[in-house]
């Protein structure tokens, strides 16, 4: 499965695409399938560095 990882703070530039292995829930858990997600003003903050 392809995921966006932030591994250093900056721009958008510092995104990367990544294969990571799909998710197995654990007895009593469930695993969502997201379509889209939604992304808040904080998270832009704190991966660009401006909030910690």
């Amino acid at each position: 499965m392809k995921a966006i990882q932030v591994e250093h703070f900056g721009g958008p530039e510092r995104l990367t695409l990544v294969d990571v292995p799909i998710p197995r829930p654990d007895p009593g858990e469930v695993l969502v399938r997201l379509a889209h997600a939604g992304i808040n003003y904080i998270d832009v903050y704190m991966r660009d560095g401006s909030y910690a």
